[in-house]
């Protein structure tokens, strides 16, 4: 029987993206030198990054996260348990002047009922690149969206948030394990979306506030290349 006590943890190709790939010679691991490193090269032109998803799927802490602020920090993304963002708010990264990420509000609100008013709204089609934002079950939404993209000619990223809270939730389980979970998520996020994205390689399972672990690394040397 498995020891309840002992901890699973996931060393696959798939996430070889931890602190010890980006820093071998300390724990001590600085988000923001590694976002500097990877974000602060120069680039020809200017690209915008529209984080668009469901009202609550951490939109705004991942901007924050991505810009080493905390979510009480002054200039930080507005986070709160109701809807903070109420307008396209445009964030420069502070290390590439040639990025930066417009946190759009949360559809499927009163102010954002359904995708044509949202895309008159927000002026969804004015963006270079998408990273599409959802948590725990796939949308409506989530799915208009990634329509909505694919049929402008642009791509996007799919990003699972709060892989955290389902760690949590499934660890509690005497038959959890881990790679087997975030294989499971990133299979049912692949099968909703599979028709307007390339591979699984453009899904990620991240945590906003537990940076070091699954794919928040990986998105953002993703960000970075694109």
């Amino acid at each position: 029987m498995r020891n309840p006590t002992a901890k699973t943890t996931v060393r696959s190709e798939e996430y070889p993206h931890d602190r010890k790939a980006y820093n071998r010679e300390s724990y001590d691991y600085d988000i923001g030198k590694f976002l500097k490193k990877k974000l602060g090269g120069s680039k020809e032109v200017k690209i915008r990054f529209g984080i668009t998803g469901d009202s609550g799927t951490g939109k705004s802490a991942f901007i924050n996260a991505m810009r080493g602020l905390n979510d009480d920090d002054d200039g930080a993304a507005k986070v709160d348990v109701i809807e903070a963002t109420t307008n396209p708010t445009e964030y420069k990264h502070p290390d590439n002047p040639m990025i930066t990420f417009v946190d759009l509000p949360g559809i499927g609100t009163p102010n954002y009922p359904d995708l044509p008013t949202y895309c008159r709204k927000v002026s969804l089609e004015n963006y270079d690149r998408y990273l599409i934002f959802t948590s725990l079950r796939f949308t409506k939404y989530d799915l208009e969206l990634a329509k909505k993209v694919k049929s402008i000619g642009k791509s996007f990223f799919l990003v699972r948030t709060k892989i955290d809270d389902a760690y949590r939730a499934e660890s509690r389980k005497r038959t959890f394990n881990e790679k087997e979970m975030l294989e499971k998520i990133k299979r049912y996020c692949f099968e909703n979306v599979k028709d307007f994205i390339s591979s699984e390689k453009d899904i990620f399972l991240i945590s906003n506030y537990d940076k070091e672990r699954w794919d928040f690394f990986r998105l953002v040397e993703a960000i970075g290349d694109a």
